[in-house]
């Protein structure tokens, strides 16, 4: 009933218990419960942009390039990389004021270990950081060119860039609440469709192709709100198809350090034993080829 969503809006802090109920939904990954609570919600404002948001379905919004992204994560010579951060963003003086639909944009960046433990932290823990005002990886991306984009929101973004209903004026403590409009209301729940869009077509991405690796997709937004700082994972695990060369230089040190027992003094004399009886030659000693390399043994 819209006279429900009003009595909730109408309040600062009603809205805000709304956000956060939708929130913990999206990232708990309960996509289909919010689409469902938000869809039913918007319907009964009548407004416009509930007909947007009917005509944007989940299944109708995709991100192009994955492809380029996992083969980035593949063939990239640096340290290997433990995250990844999509940001959905408007270019607002672009977008604003006109007519024909925009979608808006994804920014892609690559982070390794250098930035931030991702490997070894918490979801908790990266949703932490990633909600702070100043995350310690921004700026911090690898050098790794690849771009995706999102398609099949453009109605409803450019629609909600230029709704009329943006903000309610909420009355002060000692005056009577004012009833939020159903148009205010729209625009709320149209932004969270919008950004709950984002997360899904992404997460469509991780389950159909998925990462080479369980690699966390650190979502976020920016000149678009709600602002919802989340973490998906790849449903699939691709086996790679080449050797990261950090991976391959670890795992090179590791081989060399591993090294035989040295001969005590009971093994000695049970191969001099051993090489009388049998009155052969020693085995000549086959040196390492590290040892062969530098001269050594």
């Amino acid at each position: 009933m819209i006279e429900d969503l009003q009595q909730i809006f109408s309040s600062e802090d009603g809205e805000r218990a709304y956000s956060d109920a939708i929130a913990a939904l999206i990232r708990d990954g309960r996509l289909a419960e919010a689409d469902a609570k938000l869809m039913a919600d918007v319907a009964c404002t009548g407004s416009a942009l509930a007909h947007l948001c009917a005509a944007a379905p989940a299944h109708s919004v995709a991100v192009s390039g994955w492809d380029d992204v996992v083969e980035a994560v593949e063939i990239f010579e640096g340290d290997p990389i433990t995250a990844i951060g999509i940001i959905l963003w408007n270019e607002v003086e672009t977008a604003v004021g006109k007519q024909e639909a925009y979608e808006p944009a994804l920014d892609l960046s690559f982070y390794s270990d250098a930035s931030f433990p991702f490997s070894t932290a918490s979801t908790d823990e990266i949703l932490a950081e990633n909600t702070s005002a100043y995350t310690v990886w921004e700026g911090q991306g690898e050098d790794i060119e690849a771009y995706i984009e999102i398609e099949g929101l453009a109605a409803l973004n450019q629609a909600l860039l230029n709704h009329k209903h943006r903000i309610h004026l909420r009355a002060l403590e000692d005056e009577a609440p004012t009833v939020a409009h159903p148009e205010y209301i729209a625009f709320v729940l149209a932004s969270w469709v919008r950004v709950l869009r984002f997360h899904q077509a992404v997460q469509a991405q991780l389950d159909a192709k998925g990462l080479p690796g369980a690699i966390p997709v650190i979502m976020g937004s920016h000149n678009i709100k709600p602002f919802l700082g989340a973490t998906l994972y790849p449903a699939r695990i691709i086996e790679a198809k080449s050797t990261n060369l950090a991976e391959l230089t670890i795992k090179r040190t590791v081989a060399q350090v591993a090294k035989p027992e040295a001969p005590t003094g009971a093994t000695i004399r049970q191969r001099v034993v051993e090489e009388a009886a049998n009155d052969t030659e020693p085995a000549p000693v086959r040196r390492g080829f590290f040892a062969r390399l530098f001269g050594r043994g």
